[in-house]
Formats: structure tokens, sequence, C-alpha cells
């Protein structure tokens, strides 16, 4: 019988998380990458159609059931909003709003993050409890430079 409740919550575990990311990033879009804490999920999604020109890609930050920031507010053709950066053993995503940059970071062997600073100075660091796993993924860095976010 505990073998029975370690998969049964395993999959109740893996059902939460999909349906976070689900509700970030609802049916139409795509989920280039996500996060969760404790309290909230944070997702890089992007429209079926998305391509340099056309389509969008936004950032968002949920907290149960409310959308606490979406970036860029309008949806908008992702060139020159974000930039995807593969470093040797990381890659991240990078955006301005504002005087805030954010970066979301994926190292090769340890979860996600997501830095914010303002003119330099770190204002948040949120570790990831779980995240996507995907921006070192060569389908993914394909993806980032037809959506033109690579220099």
């Amino acid at each position: 019988m505990p073998g029975r409740r370690l998969i049964a919550g395993a999959a109740a575990g893996l059902l939460a998380a999909t349906s976070a990311w689900a509700q970030t990033c609802p049916a139409g879009e795509d989920v280039l990458w996500s996060c969760e804490t404790r309290s909230k999920t944070y997702a890089l999604c992007a429209s079926k159609d998305a391509a340099r020109d056309r389509g969008h890609v936004q950032y968002r930050v949920r907290q149960g059931d409310r959308t606490e920031f979406v970036f860029p507010e309008q949806p908008r053709p992702p060139a020159g909003l974000f930039l995807y950066q593969l470093f040797n053993k990381s890659a991240q995503v990078s955006f301005t709003h504002g005087a805030y940059a954010y970066d979301l970071r994926e190292a090769m062997e340890a979860p996600g993050e997501i830095e914010v600073t303002r003119e330099g100075r770190r204002v948040a660091l949120v570790k990831c409890r779980t995240s996507s796993d995907t921006l070192t993924l060569t389908p993914t860095i394909r993806r980032f430079e037809a959506l033109g976010m690579t220099r």
C-alpha cells in the first residue's frame, strides 16, 4: 500500500504542476519555460503561430487564480522584446520593463531562478522549486532563434 500512495501522490503533484502551467499558458499557447515556487507560477508563453514578426511571447506570473504580472501587457511579436543567451552550462532569457531587468535562468544541474534588478542592484531572486528545464534544449534554442530572440 505505501507504494500505491507514493505513486498516487506523485501523479497528483504532476497534475497540479501541469494544471498550474496550463492556467498560466492556456490552450493555443506553448510553454517555452516555466518555474514554480510554493505560491507562484512563472512562465514564458508563446502563441502557436509565434514568429519574429507575428504572434506573441509573454512572461506571466500567477498566484492561485490571479495573474499578477504580464510582459508585455499587450500581445506582440517577440523580436526585440526578449533576449535569449546560451552559456557554457546555463541559459537565460532576459527582458526589461521600465527600470527593471529580468533574467530567467536555468543551469544544467540546478533548478531555475529569476533575478530582478533595478539600476544594476538585485531587488529579487526567485528560486524555483521546479522548472521545465527547457532553456538548454536544442528545439528550444532553435525556436528562440526563429522568434528573433537571439543576437
